[in-house]
């Protein structure tokens, strides 16, 4: 009778290693190769690596604290995201201003998680992907590093220095990080809607968990692709961000509870 090994995720390379040598020191292939398979499907699965990784760091981090339990408040959230026109760097300028929004940071330059903070400290990856995303923003047109830098420095301060006070005086004021959700309830009731300057600075759940971001004919396209993903009545996909003057981004969840603040 052939024996069944474990492949959930306790499966390191060194006990993958050793059970793919036992099924073929027992010649059977078939068995070994359908566990290669599992385990190479599992790579490309995106929910299955955030599971392990936040499986492993919360085991790791309870070890190092002498403390039990969960460690993250909920599950990871994925969005599908245009890699046409603003819509990246939209996105990107959105990432790298969270440290300034929790306020950790003064400078997003000086977060050394974030793909701009790398950037600025000059790692290749991170630089030629900033370079990729400004060469997109500015229609293709060849960037070199120091430009896309000096471009996207610019972008995330327009977008983030909106609502700083007078600098002016001994009193000068700092900028704020956001707005409180009180301040936005008074907006959207009033019929107003923020710009995108404005909503970068608040926390804009649709970034997050509006299933799939960019224009109007990316989300009906890939609604066309996946239609089993979509419930049967579902007619179209492109959703606009209704709390938001952005008329050229479009998500295909429409979020009813909080979807800013």
């Amino acid at each position: 009778m052939r024996k069944v090994y474990a492949t959930g995720c306790e499966h390191t390379a060194a006990t993958l290693e050793e059970d793919l040598n036992r099924f073929r020191t027992a010649g059977d292939e078939t068995a070994a190769e359908e566990l290669r398979e599992r385990f190479f499907r599992r790579m490309w699965d995106i929910s299955w690596y955030m599971r392990l990784l936040k499986q492993r760091f919360s085991q790791w981090f309870n070890r190092c604290n002498l403390r039990a339990g969960t460690l993250w408040e909920s599950r990871f959230c994925s969005v599908l995201v245009e890699g046409t026109g603003s819509t990246v760097a939209t996105m990107a300028a959105y990432i790298d201003l969270n440290p300034i929004r929790a306020g950790i940071v003064q400078d997003p330059k000086d977060y050394r998680w974030s793909g701009y903070g790398e950037a600025s400290a000059g790692k290749q990856l991170a630089s030629e992907g900033l370079r990729a995303a400004i060469a997109i923003r500015l229609q293709n047109q060849k960037v070199t590093l120091p430009k896309a830098l000096a471009v996207y420095r610019s972008y995330l301060y327009e977008s983030g220095s909106v609502r700083a006070g007078n600098s002016n005086g001994p009193k000068a004021q700092r900028p704020r990080r956001g707005f409180s959700r009180e301040e936005i309830a008074e907006v959207l009731a009033k019929g107003g809607r923020l710009d995108l300057d404005q909503a970068l600075l608040c926390r804009v759940r649709y970034f997050c968990a509006g299933a799939v971001l960019g224009s109007r004919a990316f989300v009906e396209r890939v609604f066309q692709s996946h239609r089993d993903c979509f419930g049967l009545n579902r007619k179209t996909a492109a959703r606009p961000l209704r709390e938001l003057n952005t008329p050229e981004l479009f998500v295909a969840r429409a979020l009813r509870v909080r979807p800013l603040g």
